[in-house]
């Protein structure tokens, strides 16, 4: 998507009011009628209305403006009772969903005054629509004869928005069904699949879907509190995670005291919030001591003991009686379990060879999902917001951005050419060895580099395949191979 989407989206808009205006009032008077209507009129191609998300004819009259990306936007307009066309019926929408933008008309139904979001939830019934910012024409500088102003620019990065979170829930959904039916999920995958996004993702979801339509909390802080995060390393262990005794001073003396684990604490929170998902990533799962770091929660951990049915006495249990931070009697005074509603989501990658192995009877509790190369390029690779969050903040973030968007095929041709030959019979790497997307996006770092796609594989990639290449023999010449087949593509 090049810079010109605030352009075309801009002229799509002013297409939308035309139309109606034009319909509505059956006059030549209305804004943007000589630019967008009379021509269609004069060849005779006008529709009056249509749904163009079902392929009927008005969609041609914005073929022009209407694609975005791998995302489509449809006009639909249909008659109020046959009569007025200033209601919900008449709205532009991304293709295959109920994200809309409708107009807001003066109280005499002659002029639009803004125009504004609404979400169409179809599947309730009766349906209903849940409505959200609007943005008024004049300050969108709608037929001003000017460059796209910031109000466009905004409008359409928050529309935009929408259909990228509404395609990333559709992704992340057989991933939550398949957590909510196993409690424990481990997303195992080469180095740079995305693997920790996609657990924040998914765990954001699963949230998401317990929160009541009533809720008053700013939902971001909603979904903050609800997810717990730690990564596993070799100096890690069951007085961090679960608990342990910590030293404490007073009037000048030295003691110890016993102290809640970061997971422990997450599961008091869970308890306390019974009806709400609590999900809790532990991200290189297999980069701690895992027996040592669960201990006996080896067995709480396991789905069918969740809950009290699976209480367990910990190390420290003759120790609890007060919670220290409530002052009230302790919850897990007679035994810790694990709540029905804590997830557990784990990352790993097994081709490591610095990291513990799992063993058998621990990987049997988790759902193992593996993250393939390919799928983290479907994932990450030619979306806009992808590049954004490695160069915000830069002062050419704006032209950086564009320049990945430009070379974005070139992106994806170099990762399957290097992928592919990873796997081949003359380097005979498997496919856990392929390299994930989000080296690739580093790209934009240095797009504006004549050799940037050099600087890519000197300061990324080279040295990972380096480590791949180490103790099988070749390795110089094998590292030349995958240098032919990046530079070639």
């Amino acid at each position: 998507m090049s810079e010109d989407k605030f352009k075309r989206f801009k002229k799509l808009l002013e297409y939308f009011i035309a139309h109606l205006e034009y319909i509505q009032n059956e006059s030549i008077d209305n804004k943007g009628y000589s630019i967008y209507i009379a021509p269609l009129i004069h060849n005779m191609t006008f529709q009056t209305c249509g749904q163009g998300y079902s392929g009927a004819k008005i969609q041609n009259q914005i073929s022009e403006w209407q694609d975005y990306g791998d995302s489509t936007i449809c006009i639909n307009v249909q008659g109020h009772y046959g009569k007025g066309y200033y209601t919900k019926k008449c709205y532009l929408n991304w293709k295959e969903t109920g994200i809309n933008i409708y107009a807001k008309w003066n109280d005499a139904k002659t002029r639009i005054t803004h125009l504004a979001f609404t979400d169409y939830m179809y599947w309730l019934d009766p349906p209903e629509y849940k409505d959200s910012e609007k943005f008024s024409i004049e300050d969108l500088g709608l037929f001003d004869d000017s460059e796209p102003n910031t109000e466009i620019a905004k409008m359409f990065n928050k529309f935009y928005l929408k259909i990228y979170n509404y395609k990333m829930n559709g992704m992340t959904k057989r991933y939550q069904d398949l957590l909510l039916a196993n409690k424990n999920m481990i997303l195992n995958g080469a180095p740079g699949t995305g693997k920790t996004y996609l657990s924040k993702l998914i765990a954001s979801q699963m949230i998401k879907s317990s929160i009541k339509s009533d809720t008053t909390m700013e939902e971001n802080q909603f979904i903050n509190d609800h997810i717990g995060f730690v990564q596993f390393h070799p100096s890690l262990d069951y007085t961090d995670f679960v608990e342990g005794l910590r030293p404490y001073e007073e009037i000048g003396n030295i003691g110890f005291k016993r102290r809640d684990g970061i997971f422990k604490k997450f599961c008091k929170k869970a308890i306390s919030h019974s009806n709400e998902n609590f999900v809790f990533i532990i991200d290189e799962i297999n980069r701690g001591d895992i027996s040592k770091i669960f201990g006996e929660l080896f067995f709480a951990i396991d789905s069918g003991y969740r809950g009290k049915n699976g209480i367990i006495e910990t190390q420290y249990q003759n120790l609890i009686n007060i919670d220290d931070s409530t002052k009230a009697e302790d919850v897990f005074k007679n035994g810790f379990y694990i709540p029905q509603n804590v997830y557990i989501i784990g990352t790993m990658n097994d081709i490591d060879r610095s990291v513990e192995s799992m063993d058998f009877a621990m990987r049997r509790r988790f759902a193992f999902i593996e993250i393939t190369a390919k799928e983290s390029a479907e994932n990450m690779l030619g979306k806009e917001e992808s590049y954004a969050a490695l160069v915000k903040g830069m002062k050419n973030e704006t032209e950086l951005i564009e320049a990945c968007m430009n070379a974005n095929t070139d992106i994806i041709n170099k990762m399957d050419s290097l992928n592919n030959t990873i796997i081949s019979e003359e380097i005979g790497l498997t496919l856990d060895y392929q390299i994930g997307a989000a080296y690739f996006l580093k790209y934009a770092l240095y797009a504006n580099s004549k050799d940037a796609f050099e600087k890519l594989w000197q300061n990324h990639l080279q040295c990972v395949l380096k480590e791949y290449l180490r103790g099988i023999g070749e390795e110089s010449k094998k590292l030349q191979i995958l240098k032919n087949s990046y530079d070639n593509a």
